[in-house]
Order: structure tokens, then sequence, then C-alpha cells
């Protein structure tokens, strides 16, 4: 962030990036990212977009990752805080549900199947 006082969802997704070396996404389920300018994601930070889970995409994954992550998104709406799931595939996430109020923006997804971000999250 190069203006201390200036929010940026980007900016902040990044340095948690290079601090814990793990890919974080975050699945905007209310349109916020698309909205609030301070918000906006570049296209990477809308899917998780690590080696692994690209080349399952890329392998015909698509459709199995994208059901399996709905049935995620809707127990982040029901829970209270984090939680931890792990993909059809055995990568591990960190999910943080993301609100305002009572309503449900979106989860925040942090790859930690890597053993070495294992230790930092």
């Amino acid at each position: 962030m190069d203006d201390p006082t200036r929010f940026s969802l980007a900016s902040l997704m990044e340095q948690i990036e290079r601090a814990t070396g793990c890919d974080a996404s975050f699945h905007d389920l209310s349109g916020v990212t698309l909205e609030v300018p301070a918000l906006k994601l570049p296209a990477r930070f809308h899917a998780h977009h690590g080696p692994y889970c690209e080349a399952v995409k890329l392998a015909g994954g698509q459709v199995a990752c994208a059901e399996h992550k709905a049935g995620v998104n809707d127990r982040g709406s029901r829970e209270t805080g984090p939680f931890f799931r792990i993909c059809p595939r055995g990568m591990e996430d960190l999910v943080v549900p993301v609100r305002s109020g009572d309503d449900l923006l979106g989860c925040l997804y942090l790859e930690i199947g890597r053993a070495s971000c294992r230790e930092r999250v």
C-alpha cells in the first residue's frame, strides 16, 4: 500500500501472499469488488491461482472445483469465524468469511496446502 491513508484490497492481498508465501483469493458473493474502488481486484485474486490449482483446472477439474467451492461459500454463510477446508484434490485452505453486518460479502481463501505455508499461518 503506497499511500497509508488509502486502503487497497489488492495491495493487502499481495502483502498477505508475500508474508506467508501462500496464494490468496477472494470469492466475491456480493459484487463488492466490482462496485467499491478500494476493493477492486485483479482477475488473479478472484480464483485460486497457485500452480497446482491452475494445473488441475486446465486438466478439466474446473467444474468440480467450482461445485466444491460453492459448498464452501455456503458454509461460510453459516460460520461465525474462519475455518479450514480441504478440496477434493487435497489442497487445504483457510477460509475467512467477510461480512458487513449480517450480510456475507464473500470469502477470503488462503491456500495453505504446502507445508512451508502451514507454519506461517
